[in-house]
């Protein structure tokens, strides 16, 4: 098998005879730059057409909506001219600097919120833009002031994020850290609402006893299929962590259901969820959601899924960590729920998180967009220490799904 370091092509590659996938062809690993975006490139810049034109999110703390005719896959470079980029959302404390302005129905994005995802509705000239988002809430310290969680009040000032000056590196307070899925859109007049979390932790946020019972939701990327938009997503839920995934039909949307291991049969909120009382949610269990696979021994950070063109089948790649190993795995899925074992890609042993190639990964076609694939024809876009990578692949998959 190759690997991210290599690159050999098999001429006629015989079919795969593999329950998960098989890999042909990889290429290099290569930078490509995102400057003047007003936003860094924390995550994989998530590429879309809406209306006729070709953009991209641009997303850290605060995301950024940009165009650009180029294709992310192959341009060496996107310089974003004034007018290029538009703010698209953010977290509170990065856009209202006065911590009386933050509300319960700020809460989701309290400290942070990124645009990770994206997929376009309805008819050209009239389209929407669903940005799903990453939301963050916990004991933050900025340079114009601390900002305290709403979530797990027993933490104190003591545990806290944020840039420590001391050792030039940024520290997380994970006892107080809280991660929220939302959803925003974007109309055909440029006008983004944001509607809030979509997904809730499967054991909530705290226990009934106000012991912290998760740590949120992280990291999703979607997928329309079928006329439904599918939101996978890590839940840190502390009984029941893993990938999970939610959908909802267009014409619903922003409403999802988890799947539950049968099928989507679980309401993703709680009953009766207001956003503007979310506080008292937070000890209130989420959807009855099951991980698609589950590896005591790994941590998945972040899976991304498309349809390949020509197949019944779905790629998946996921970015997972242990305690002695990063990898980047493949995986396929005849029906988005059920999942073949993993072809490890990438395999970095004992690293920090950080030294990953590629993280955040998504999956892109040879026309620099998301959503389907040609299995002998794509990339993986990720990032390395907020800079943008990609790498070309080519792959076999299994003649049918798990």
């Amino acid at each position: 098998m190759c690997v991210l370091a290599a690159c050999n092509t098999k001429p006629a590659p015989e079919p795969c005879r593999s329950a998960s996938p098989c890999v042909d062809t990889v290429g290099h690993v290569e930078a490509f730059s995102v400057e003047n975006a007003n936003a860094v490139a924390e995550v994989a810049p998530w590429p879309f057409e809406l209306n006729g034109r070709r953009g991209m999110l641009v997303s850290s703390a605060h995301s950024s909506l940009c165009y650009s005719a180029q294709a992310i896959n192959t341009a060496a470079s996107f310089r974003f001219d004034a007018g290029d980029c538009a703010f698209l959302v953010g977290g509170a404390t990065e856009r209202e600097p006065d911590a009386g302005a933050l509300t319960e129905a700020t809460d989701f994005r309290r400290n942070y919120e990124g645009a990770l995802s994206a997929e376009v509705t309805g008819a050209l000239g009239q389209q929407s833009l669903w940005s799903v988002t990453h939301g963050e809430n916990k004991n933050n310290r900025e340079p114009h002031g601390y900002y305290p969680g709403t979530v797990n009040l027993d933490v104190g000032p003591d545990c806290w994020s944020g840039y420590d000056a001391a050792t030039d590196r940024w520290r997380e307070c994970w006892e107080a850290y809280n991660g929220f899925v939302g959803i925003s859109r974007t109309g055909a007049d440029g006008v983004t609402a944001d509607f809030g979390p979509i997904i809730w932790p499967s054991g909530g946020y705290i226990s009934a006893a106000g012991v912290k019972a998760s740590e949120g939701l992280r990291h999703p990327s979607s997928l329309i299929w079928q006329n439904s938009l599918y939101v996978f997503y890590e839940d840190e839920t502390f009984a029941s962590e893993g990938i999970k995934v939610a959908r909802a039909g267009l014409e619903d949307l922003p409403v999802f259901t988890a799947f539950d291991g049968a099928g989507f049969n679980s309401p993703a909120l709680p009953a009766g969820f207001q956003l503007e009382h979310m506080r008292s949610f937070y000890g209130v269990p989420g959807p009855v959601a099951k991980p698609l696979f589950d590896i005591p021994e790994f941590d998945s950070v972040r899976f991304s899924v498309a349809a390949v063109r020509g197949s019944s089948l779905f790629l998946g790649v996921e970015e997972r960590v242990s305690e002695k190993v990063w990898q980047l795995v493949l995986r396929s899925s005849a029906d988005l729920m059920h999942w073949s074992a993993p072809t490890v890609l990438e395999q970095l042993t004992a690293p920090t998180w950080s030294e990953g190639a590629l993280n955040y990964p998504i999956l892109v076609n040879r026309d620099g967009l998301t959503g389907v694939i040609d299995a002998d024809d794509f990339s993986i876009v990720g990032t390395h220490i907020s800079s943008p990578r990609r790498v070309h692949l080519s792959v076999r998959l299994p003649a049918s799904g798990p």
